[in-house]
């Protein structure tokens, strides 16, 4: 189902000039949304103004609609009849094809494509999605999955040997269109080790494969820095490994020199990626067969540990989510119980309940810093903050059969099933928000909504309506799903002022009320406030920023030597 509607700017352009952008949404059939249904569209971006909706009722067709801003980044959807809810997003600036797909409900995709055991699924690009690599009766193609559209459409150029029990890791970004590495394996017709790597990037694999330093299957792989993708254990010709290796995208090459090695060699391992750019590595065997429960904790650059002697089984089954805001989340499976944990950036692992009838498991990032959780049987719902688990009854018993399953984005996953029709991938939409959205209250006031905790898996810091939330000395939460370039922040305080970090989307950290740009030692009122404007710090605090100019940055607020009561945040964009 395609509907179309142009939208122009009208009175609520900017000074950058008016725009007329024409929107394609596009409704799955398994998802159908009548013709008396009403679709609202809203602009986000780098500005504050919270978007008046802009509505049309889907027999409407064809509709032009004015008050958009040229400026905006995003457009989301959002779309009701009767009971039912549908939304999507969309890059404004790169012209709006919009996936409008059910909220709460699996939508099935009108295209087939090829079913494949030992296949792979990997998200990359921001929008976009790689079904890749397996085996079936035939060599099973690889396919693009457009995340605007809902369209899989098989690769011109695929790959330059077909392989099982090798890795699928994407790197770069939406600049470059998004890259894809498939790293090592065996030849999924002889089961010949492979000790080289392709590249998918621009549509279609490369040409020529990069050599790795040698075999490697059954290992795990993480993107590091973008445009590079870190190799972790695995099997090699003679036996289980313990190497690191990083493939580099830009030049073509791999290298081992300098880096890490892991302490316990392993094979069918997993890896996550910290939002601060570390990695965790869980479970896995050792050259032995034993099951290896120690968590290796590595370096953003990989060559040393950043902390040892943390210990969690990690069974088969078992699975790691690295949370978008940071930290991780674990669900660990033996027999069919799931043990759940939560993992902060400071090293601590905190229990966060239990799972039984535990049948399989897949997880997703999902909005509001929460975790989506499938047990086989069911889907549940993990907040983060509060460590609750709610029901989402309307799903059923609806989810992945196979590890064919990936997160795109917040609120929004992808799974292959194999059906009587054939295979076909599904998407599960939970809710749509704008990484440019506002904040539509103070935070930390009457609640804690809109904020996760970072530094610490024991569990969130003390709140109250009267205080605020007490961070203690390094103690850390994050504002969930947003990025400012310049903004405005305030908060009430008692005692010294919490430090507010600064995270850009590559990981780096910058600490304003920190050693590098303090608070000015006259600051004395209850009320902090600081605002960037370019690439600089004014307020309470002045200072440059070592990010490039209009990067965005996440905003992470941090407690001082001693303690921090906050309360009241208040964050604008500018």
């Amino acid at each position: 189902m395609l509907l179309a509607a142009a939208f122009a700017c009208g009175l609520g352009c900017s000074s950058d000039g008016p725009v007329e952008l024409a929107v394609r949404v596009f409704v799955p059939a398994s998802c159908a949304l009548g013709n008396d249904g009403y679709v609202f569209a809203r602009g986000y971006g780098d500005y504050e103004a919270s978007p008046t909706p802009l509505g049309f009722f889907v027999r409407d067709g064809n509709v032009t609609l004015d008050g958009i801003r040229s400026t905006a980044r995003e457009v989301v959807l959002t779309a009701s009849l009767g009971e039912k809810s549908w939304s999507g997003r969309a890059d404004f600036q790169r012209g709006a094809d919009v996936l409008l797909s059910q909220e709460n409900n699996v939508c099935t995709l009108a295209d087939a494509v090829d079913s494949r055991t030992e296949g792979m699924l990997v998200a990359y690009g921001n929008d976009r999605a790689l079904l890749v690599a397996g085996k079936n009766q035939n060599v099973p193609r690889s396919f693009s999955f457009d995340g605007h559209t809902g369209k899989s459409t098989p690769l011109g150029r695929d790959l330059l040997r077909q392989r099982v029990s090798a890795s699928a890791t994407a790197t770069g970004d939406a600049s470059n269109g998004g890259r894809v590495v498939i790293a090592g394996g065996l030849r999924a017709d002889s089961g010949e080790p492979l000790s080289d790597a392709e590249v998918f990037r621009d549509g279609a694999f490369d040409r020529n494969a990069i050599a790795l330093s040698g075999a490697r299957s059954a290992h795990a792989a993480v993107d590091l820095h973008g445009n590079h993708v870190l190799l972790l254990g695995g099997l090699g010709t003679n036996g289980v490994l313990g190497s690191l290796e990083l493939v580099d995208t830009d030049s073509n090459v791999s290298e081992t020199a300098g880096l890490t090695s892991l302490e316990v060699p392993r094979r069918d391992l997993a890896a996550v990626g910290l939002a601060n750019g570390e990695v965790l590595v869980f479970g896995g065997r050792d050259a032995q067969g034993n099951d290896v429960s120690a968590i290796e904790w590595i370096a953003r650059d990989a060559r040393s540990h950043v902390r040892t002697g943390l210990q969690l089984k990690f069974g088969a089954g078992s699975k790691v989510l690295a949370l978008p805001n940071g930290g991780v989340f674990a669900a660990t499976l033996e027999g069919t119980r799931a043990s759940l944990w939560t993992i902060g950036e400071g090293g601590a692992i905190g229990a966060a309940g239990g799972l039984e009838g535990v049948t399989s498991l897949a997880l997703f990032a999902d909005v509001d810093g929460a975790v989506s959780i499938f047990t086989g049987r069911a889907w549940l719902r993990f907040g983060t903050w509060d460590r609750s688990l709610s029901l989402l009854a309307s799903l059923g018993n609806e989810g992945p059969k196979s590890e064919l399953f990936v997160g795109m984005e917040p609120g929004l996953a992808l799974f292959a099933d194999d059906a009587a029709e054939g295979t076909h991938l599904r998407v599960l939409r939970t809710t749509s928000v704008s990484t440019y959205g506002p904040l539509d209250e103070a935070l930390a006031f009457t609640d804690t909504r809109s904020l996760v905790p970072v530094s610490s898996g024991l569990g969130p810091p003390a709140f109250s309506t009267e205080t605020g939330i007490t961070l203690l000395e390094g103690e850390r939460i994050a504002i969930v799903d947003r990025f400012y370039r310049d903004f405005e922040v305030s908060f009430e305080r008692r005692g010294a002022p919490a430090e507010i970090v600064l995270r850009t989307e590559g990981g780096d950290d910058f600490a304003v009320g920190g050693a590098a740009c303090p608070y000015r030692s006259e600051q004395k009122s209850a009320v902090v406030r600081i605002a960037r404007i370019d690439n600089r710090i004014e307020g309470d605090a002045t200072c440059d920023l070592p990010f490039a100019t209009g990067e965005r940055v996440a905003i992470h607020p941090r407690g001082p030597a001693g303690s921090a009561q906050l309360r009241s945040l208040v964050v604008s964009r500018k």
